[in-house]
């Protein structure tokens, strides 16, 4: 008889996954075709080493929120499995299926809006979903976080940040989508609030630096966003930690 093994484990072997979190998010997403029964598996199923298996091609995020962030961390080199997370700003929760594919034990989803969350997050239970809560103001968690992804629109970076760090355990990280539009002063911002001038994008980052320092948060690096802002915007990704 043949050997057989979990289908997951199968997936990260063949190198068809990163890690069995991922492997099992494919799954689960009804991505994941055998060939010998063309029908969607589960996680556990048990077949045999040389078994064929297909991944349905189509977004691997439920947004493309998911793909930005996946180039953030790969570029900072962050190891997110095992990681309690917080996603501020999670709307559709792109950010927070990236957080999940990438093997979080637990992601604690906040937004002021309601019923945005995609369902396939609604119902996975490593999810913590936070509906009507507003990070502008201060908010409860049921622990501290290992790691924070911010992603907000309308609204300045630095009404939020000084209430996440609380949340933080003692060698925390935040990893913010600075947007030049929320951040630079009204009457920098051009008419359709599209920001075209990277010197001015520069002295906004600065800005942005010299208020990390003067609230006793370091600043780590940086990086651009692959994917523009649906209306053009450049996005950048700033690494935070807190001054130790």
């Amino acid at each position: 008889m043949k050997k057989r093994v979990r289908l997951n484990e199968l997936m990260v072997k063949n190198n068809l996954a990163d890690n069995l979190a991922m492997a099992t998010a494919l799954i689960m997403s009804g991505k994941v075709i055998l060939s010998d029964t063309g029908k969607s598996p589960t996680p556990g199923l048990l077949v045999e080493c040389d078994t064929n298996i297909y991944i349905k091609q189509g977004p691997r995020f439920v947004s493309r929120g998911g793909d930005k962030l996946l180039h953030a961390i790969n570029y900072f080199n962050v190891l997110i499995q095992d990681f309690v997370c917080l996603d501020v700003g999670a709307s559709t929760g792109g950010f927070t299926d990236c957080l999940l594919q990438m093997g979080a034990s637990k992601i604690y989803s906040i937004d002021s809006g309601r019923g945005q969350l995609h369902s396939r997050l609604r119902i996975e239970r490593k999810v913590i979903s936070k509906e009507k809560t507003n990070a502008h103001y201060p908010f409860l968690l049921d622990e501290k976080v290992d790691f924070t992804v911010v992603d907000v629109s309308f609204i300045s970076v630095k009404s939020i940040i000084p209430n996440i760090v609380g949340h933080l355990n003692q060698n925390g990280k935040i990893l913010v989508l600075y947007k030049p539009q929320f951040e630079l002063k009204k009457r920098e911002i051009p008419v359709g609030g599209v920001i075209k001038d990277s010197n001015l994008i520069s002295i906004g980052i600065g800005r942005f630096m010299k208020w990390c320092v003067e609230e006793n948060i370091s600043f780590k690096g940086i990086t651009s966003s692959p994917i523009r802002g649906r209306s053009g915007n450049k996005e950048i990704f700033v690494l935070l930690d807190l001054d130790k």
